[in-house]
């Protein structure tokens, strides 16, 4: 079964609002809310993740392994 990275973006943006983070929440949000074709979405949602693991976000163990195995995967569905 394929990983849904749409749910698995949703998951992270609602983490991110319960640790008071509504701003990184939203961007991660609008990404996927925003976009019109798959590619553009994953692409918004990659930039994203990929500038709140380089931020001072203070992020637990599992939420910045959710994130960078989102990276990973958005990048190998893109490549396809």
């Amino acid at each position: 079964m394929a990983r849904d990275l749409y749910a698995d973006g949703y998951e992270l943006a609602e983490r991110l609002q319960e640790r008071g983070e509504r701003e990184w929440s939203d961007r991660i949000s609008n990404s996927i809310d925003d976009g019109f074709t798959a590619t553009e979405i994953l692409m918004a949602l990659r930039f994203q993740i990929t500038e709140l693991l380089g931020s001072d976000v203070s992020l637990d163990e599992d939420t910045r392994a959710l994130a960078g195995s989102l990276i990973a995967d958005i990048g190998s569905a893109l490549e396809r």
